[in-house]
């Protein structure tokens, strides 16, 4: 995913971990899309009927104790003959702390947390404050507001189209960015499923590069313990 340079953190390795991170918590919150009775149409949260569903939806969310996933990521970019793929976990606990573990091939971590983000990968560890990276807090804050069940901030960043399938129970959610920066940089998001099951995310960017993810063992019950908290929402000890 590209950006203007002012736009986001000048040094290369944080650059990337925070283009990793935006992507990973679009697909983080809509992963939450298939929790049992969310797979509702929207087409934009207007008139009363998608008003309703979406406050609902919300509701929902605001509701949650806490979610992780397991996650596979493919991305196809188009300078490089073979897809880069990513496997790890995810992990939210409200009000507002996310956590990204890449596990395999190259272990890293993103956390954010209270206005700020912290990276660690095998070149170290680096901090920086949202309040500096304006594209990068665009990204951020609407899937924390997502996440927290705050609708005005969802609709600042998109556009919802739920599209029906002719096969059984399956679905499609397509998100388009309505905000110019964010919509320079991404065309869409599509996620599909069938029924109640989540099954493939993709996302198409305007340089032309596609990111494709997998979700299994998706917990949207999940209470974090005191010393999961700990151990989950910190960058590991080198």
């Amino acid at each position: 995913m590209s950006a203007p340079a002012s736009l986001l953190p000048r040094h290369p390795r944080l650059a990337r971990a925070a283009r990793a991170l935006a992507l990973s918590l679009a697909l983080f919150a809509l992963a939450l899309v298939a929790i049992p009775g969310l797979a509702i149409p929207i087409a934009g949260a207007q008139g009363a009927g998608d008003a309703d569903a979406l406050g609902a939806l919300l509701a929902r969310f605001a509701a949650m104790p806490g979610l992780e996933a397991e996650f596979r990521e493919e991305k196809r970019i188009a300078l490089l003959r073979t897809p880069l793929v990513n496997e790890g976990t995810l992990h939210f606990s409200p009000p507002d702390r996310l956590a990204r573990h890449v596990l395999r091939p190259s272990p890293s971590s993103v956390l954010v947390q209270g206005g700020r983000m912290r990276v660690a990968d095998a070149s170290g560890e680096r901090e920086l404050e949202l309040d500096t990276q304006p594209l990068l807090r665009a990204f951020v804050d609407p899937f924390l507001g997502l996440l927290g069940g705050d609708r005005r901030a969802l609709e600042r960043a998109y556009r919802l189209r739920f599209l029906p399938s002719s096969e059984a129970d399956a679905w499609v959610l397509e998100l388009r960015p309505h905000q110019p920066a964010l919509g320079r940089i991404l065309r869409h998001i599509r996620l599909e499923g069938q029924g109640l099951a989540l099954s493939r995310l993709r996302v198409e960017e305007q340089s032309g590069d596609v990111s494709e993810t997998t979700f299994r063992a998706v917990d949207s019950a999940r209470r974090y313990s005191a010393t999961e908290l700990r151990l989950l929402f910190s960058l590991p000890r080198p």
